[in-house]
């Protein structure tokens, strides 16, 4: 299940494969009139205030079927899984979260599919190249609610020019020659593959019992090749104190350079200004006189009802959701502080309020997209155990934090024989 990347009016979208649905049951019929229904909510801490504004907007409605009262619980994307596997039952009826979580949600019973007019509503107005980024095996298993879940580079325009941020050894020798800093997310697993790996096979199908496997070439003598080369470079920088293993920028971390996503842009605006703070593409670094281009995992994050609660929880959560991802929805998310969600909505898409008001972060993902491209997130990582192959083996290494560095130089001695080890615990796993 091969997945490709659509950039329509500005707006990112995955075509992927994704799936399921779970059980439910039915309360009792309610007096005649709207019953009343009360549901949580899982989200980022920024959605609460479109969330109240949605619940609103259906409750004033004429003629609906339920009074909603929704409760807020600010869980971002990333862990809506997580929470739910806990007990999906008394977890969130309407929730959000990223692609790559799809499979664990599936097998937990916790998706309500798209069909009849949810399904006809999400192919009208978000248009089907959002529908197909939620869907498997002809499942539809949410409404695409933001399809820009990439990241690109933050830097200092005192100390850096945009040419400086093109070379990753160049970003790294001005920053030592002024004494500053630069940090990467050289040990999670989401910034690993892509930007270190980026070279490599990795992807993942279903077999015929519907379970999950990865194939990857991870083992390739050229891996092997550069792999040393960043060890080398990264391990001599952090000596040195100017490369760090994280994430920072201004303050006291002292950095000049780091990546994230529009969601820390207002965070980065705050600690060294508007006017010092460069958005750009991720940049290259060069391994035997060959340049090697440090790429982005580009991913979906998907709006679902819990396929485990009750029928009237998730008849109105769907009503609930279908509003979030209208055109006003769409806006208002893109509008809102500190979410910025370039709108998977077509309309919104071609709205003033959209088209006459791009972000900085807005431009940057698109650049980001176009000119530099990257790992389709949904069709290359599912399941949670790839996470830490990624980030506390193959990333840990790279920057001299793994048993498999040498504790004195933090060198990996035998990058092949390493790497080979990592591909088949990648090949070996299952979801």
């Amino acid at each position: 299940m091969m997945k490709k990347l659509f950039l329509t009016a500005g707006a990112i979208l995955l075509a992927g494969s994704i799936v399921a649905c779970g059980p439910s049951t039915t309360e009792p019929t309610g007096p005649t009139g709207p019953k009343d229904v009360t549901f949580k909510v899982w989200g980022p801490e920024g959605e609460s205030p479109i969330i109240d504004w949605a619940v609103a907007e259906y409750n004033a409605r004429e003629d609906r079927e339920y009074n909603v009262t929704t409760t807020f619980e600010a869980i971002g994307e990333n862990a809506a899984d997580t929470e739910l596997l806990k007990n999906v039952a008394e977890g969130a009826t309407l929730y959000f979260y990223a692609d790559d979580k799809t499979v664990n949600l599936m097998n937990a019973g916790a998706i309500s599919y798209l069909d009849g007019e949810n399904l006809d509503y999400a192919e009208e107005v978000l248009g089907m190249n959002a529908v197909d980024a939620a869907t498997m095996n002809n499942k539809v298993v949410g409404y695409t609610v933001q399809s820009d879940n990439c990241w690109f580079a933050n830097y200092d325009k005192q100390y850096l020019t945009e040419e400086d941020t093109k070379s990753l050894e160049t970003i790294l020798e001005k920053a030592e020659s002024v004494g500053k800093k630069v940090y990467l997310h050289a040990k999670e697993g989401w910034y690993v593959i892509p930007s270190f790996y980026s070279n490599i096979e990795l992807y993942w199908t279903l077999d015929t019992n519907g379970k999950g496997h990865f194939t990857t070439d991870l083992d390739n003598p050229e891996t092997a090749k550069t792999c040393e080369y960043l060890n080398n470079l990264f391990t001599t920088y952090i000596k040195k104190g100017v490369l760090v293993a994280g994430q920072a920028l201004g303050g006291e971390s002292e950095s000049i350079y780091t990546w994230n996503g529009a969601w820390a842009y207002e965070d980065y605006v705050k600690a060294i200004g508007e006017e010092n703070l460069g958005l750009t593409t991720t940049p290259f670094y060069t391994v035997d006189g060959t340049n090697v281009q440090c790429k982005s995992f580009i991913g979906s994050k998907i709006l679902s009802v819990n396929g485990a609660h009750s029928a009237d929880k998730i008849e109105a959560a769907h009503e609930i959701a279908k509003i979030l991802v209208s055109k006003e929805g769409a806006l208002r998310r893109y509008e809102a502080e500190g979410r910025g969600s370039i709108p998977t909505n077509l309309e919104a898409l071609e709205d003033a309020r959209f088209t006459e008001n791009l972000k900085p972060t807005t431009i940057a993902i698109s650049n980001q997209v176009n000119n530099i491209g990257g790992y389709p997130q949904a069709a290359t990582v599912q399941g949670s155990e790839i996470w830490g192959i990624m980030g506390d083996a193959l990333g840990a290494s790279l920057v001299g934090e793994s048993d498999a560095c040498d504790e004195t130089t933090g060198l990996v001695t035998d990058w092949a024989a390493f790497l080979a080890t990592q591909a088949e615990r990648i090949r070996g796993l299952e979801f």
